[in-house]
């Protein structure tokens, strides 16, 4: 059961404490080697938020000394999150550690919205390979492999593939859902690939992409320019055969000078029907982008 002292009220930072105790009548269940999670979800009977607060999931908790939890790789697991995959009736389970990781511990707004068009639109992964730059904790990605996606390339920092990882491995062997054997199998088609923006490219096996993701990563203007450099390198290895699409947040007064060095070497647009979906249409000031690139400025350079 939950222990608390009084009534559980959230701080400034949106924080709360309390302490858990689990107790279980095994019966004639082997208790030991059990994974739990702990559930922690917001009353269907708060009103007046400003957006909806996604639930969050302890990280997996063994009850016995059987059960061995995936390397951790040296980060500190803050939370988990559950995360219904639209379409597919299924849920991944993402462990977040932004106090190790920074901006690319934790799930935004951005990938979700993108999610949510991909499950609209899956023409654009069925039986596609796909590569996302900027993965964070990877929730696009394995989201994509769910969808039907042949093929998935998780890249970031190395730092952060530690987590992309373990998110990975996290959905192969503890997904508290119930997993069909083909969605099993999706998840054998992801791989992770450390890839810092601005560097060689071949890794990533462009020649062979067909789609290229990308949510969130504009906000510091000398890694925006980074980026830049790769999606030009990986546009001119594969000239003209390759979609890309951006989520992208207005955050800092930098952010018209990369979109105007972007525009020089891609046309950019918003998608069709990019705000039909109900979690775009409650984050009204995120755009999904559509970057065609432009073949005679990538013959020039």
């Amino acid at each position: 059961g939950i222990e608390t002292k009084g009534q559980l009220a959230m701080d400034a930072s949106g924080k709360l404490e309390f302490s858990a105790r689990f107790a279980i009548d095994s019966g004639e269940v082997q208790v030991s080697g059990l994974m739990a999670f702990l559930h922690i979800a917001v009353s269907e009977s708060c009103h007046d938020l400003l957006r909806p607060i996604m639930p969050v999931l302890s990280p997996p908790i063994s009850l016995g000394s059987v059960a061995e939890l995936p390397e951790a790789r040296g980060l500190t697991l803050e939370q988990c999150r559950l995360v219904e995959i639209p379409g597919s009736g299924l849920q991944l389970l993402f462990a977040e550690c932004q106090g190790d990781l920074g901006i690319g511990g934790r799930i935004w707004d951005g990938g979700l919205v993108m999610l949510e068009y991909l499950a609209q639109h899956r023409q654009l992964l069925l039986g596609k390979r796909v590569l996302e730059l900027g993965s964070g904790t990877g929730v696009v990605g394995l989201g994509c492999a769910l969808l039907g996606a042949e093929h998935v390339i998780l890249t970031d920092l190395p730092d952060v593939t530690r987590l992309l990882s373990l998110n990975l491995e996290l959905n192969k062997r503890y997904n508290p859902g119930r997993f069909s054997a083909s969605a099993t199998e999706a998840l054998e088609r992801v791989g992770v690939c450390s890839h810092e923006w601005g560097t060689e490219v071949t890794a990533l096996d462009p020649a062979c992409l067909d789609l290229v993701i990308m949510a969130d990563v504009v906000y510091d203007v000398e890694a925006s320019m980074a980026l830049l450099v790769t999606l030009r390198a990986l546009a001119a290895a594969r000239a003209g055969e390759v979609a890309y699409i951006m989520a992208f947040r207005p955050r800092n007064a930098e952010d018209p000078a990369f979109f105007q060095a972007l525009g020089q070497h891609f046309e950019v647009r918003e998608l069709r029907d990019a705000r039909a979906g109900t979690l775009a249409s409650a984050c009204s000031d995120l755009r999904l982008l559509d970057l065609a690139p432009k073949l005679e400025s990538l013959q020039k350079n």
